[in-house]
């Protein structure tokens, strides 16, 4: 689809700091937290992908290196976030499977994510941006999807 000519420079800029901005800010929120990014970054891909997921799934879909991906795992996994579960038919494979605890972490840092969000778009939104960030929303999500 040849869209490229709908936009300016300037407006693609101002799109891509807004949503680093709102990205980092929402990065933030994680912090003074008793989980690291990573393990939250990994917690939800697991529970995105449900099933046959493996370390390099993991580190291929995160961005991660293959070896911080493993040392994150295994602290997932001494505090019982995670289960790993051999595979029946290549006994090299293992699959990660999210535990209750490790679902209820990941729902507990969501939960605190959204209610920042939530208040600052309440205190810094009208009611007519509101409603057009929430149509945009599902675009992001297209967007973020887009393989080149």
């Amino acid at each position: 689809m040849e869209n490229d000519k709908c936009f300016t420079s300037s407006e693609l800029t101002a799109l891509r700091e807004g949503v680093m901005a709102l990205s980092r800010r929402l990065k933030k929120e994680i912090q003074n937290n008793e989980w690291t990014m990573a393990q939250i970054l990994l917690l939800g891909a697991i529970e995105r992908k449900r099933k046959d997921v493996t370390p390099s799934y993991l580190a291929e879909t995160e961005g991660m290196a293959s070896s911080n991906v493993a040392a994150t795992l295994k602290i997932l996994e001494k505090h019982q976030l995670i289960t790993r579960q051999k595979s029946s038919t290549d006994k090299r494979l293992s699959y990660i499977f999210l535990t209750q605890a490790g679902q209820d972490v990941l729902n507990r840092n969501r939960k605190k994510r959204e209610c920042w969000l939530s208040e600052a778009i309440s205190h810094t939104l009208t009611i007519e941006e509101i409603r057009a960030l929430i149509l945009v929303s599902e675009s992001l999500s297209r967007i973020a999807e887009y393989k080149a």
